[in-house]
């Protein structure tokens, strides 16, 4: 209920209030200790344990969303777009994260590290934008949340299980032995196929950020026989370019615009542009 609310209000206090207290980093570590030490029923026991949590925290937040007023407004704020788009970044984060809540099974000196932890990989606000936002019809951010989720659970899986084995917490017998490498290498597997995504993720943020600048300069070289005017919105949506611009003169064919973009781009773009009369000359 904390995320939920934080996250429809961009409340950073309340966000990481919900970070300290969500209870859903120990049973991860736990299925990753369980996972180390081939431990069957302390790995059923501590998944039924993450799974319920994940189950209950989607459910509240779903609702939430289901009953906020505002929420088409709540959805379009820093704390839900934030986490609607992980990238290769989120991953690095993750995998840090889980390798220091390993090491803090490991050493009791510096268990009180997992509060920090819990802060750093952010576990439970995803759940709730992903919540939220499918509660507002948005399918797409809904799904990109839960791969920032997902992201960060099989990360701290692997690397908080990599630190434990390195710690000589692994099984020594051969057949568990065995189990064990073939579960590392399944888990690996999930977390490269993981990374597919994100690095598709990252390389349509950096285009749309291309996209954005050179239709910024270009509409500046365009829009200058009819100044004064000046640009009141940009948006960029994947390759599709929006403008509001404000000037006295009706504005010259927008089709010179466009070519000047997908130009300077280098591929087709959609270009909406949109115009107001402004009183002062």
């Amino acid at each position: 209920m904390i995320a939920s609310f934080g996250v429809l209000v961009d409340s950073t206090a309340a966000i990481i209030g919900a970070m300290i207290v969500a209870p859903l980093m120990e049973p991860i570590l736990g299925v990753s200790a369980a996972l180390v030490a081939a431990r069957p029923r302390r790995l059923a026991s501590h998944a039924a344990l993450l799974i319920a949590g994940v189950l209950v925290v989607y459910l509240i937040s779903t609702l939430i969303g289901a009953t906020s007023l505002d929420l088409s407004d709540d959805l379009t704020n820093a704390a839900v777009t934030s986490r609607t788009s992980p990238t290769l970044a989120d991953l690095g984060v993750a995998v840090a994260a889980g390798a220091v809540g390993g090491l803090s099974i490991t050493r009791t000196d510096i268990a009180g590290s997992l509060p920090g932890v819990a802060i750093a990989v952010s576990l439970v606000p995803p759940l709730c934008v992903s919540g939220v936002t499918l509660a507002g019809g948005d399918s797409t951010a809904a799904l990109g949340a839960l791969l920032l989720f997902a992201v960060n659970l099989v990360a701290i899986i692997a690397a908080g299980g990599a630190v434990l084995i390195v710690a000589g917490f692994g099984s020594a017998r051969e057949v568990e032995g065995r189990r064990l490498l073939l579960t590392g290498m399944g888990v690996t597997t999930a977390l490269a196929l993981l990374t597919v995504p994100l690095a598709t993720t990252g390389r349509d943020i950096v285009a749309e950020r291309d996209l954005e600048s050179a239709a910024l300069t270009e509409f500046n070289a365009w829009v200058e026989p009819v100044a004064p005017a000046h640009l009141m919105d940009l948006t960029v949506d994947g390759a599709e370019v929006h403008l509001l611009m404000a000037s006295h003169d009706t504005p010259p064919s927008s089709a010179r615009l466009q070519s000047a973009i997908e130009e300077a781009v280098g591929y087709p773009v959609q270009l909406e542009l949109g115009w107001v009369r402004s009183q002062a000359r």
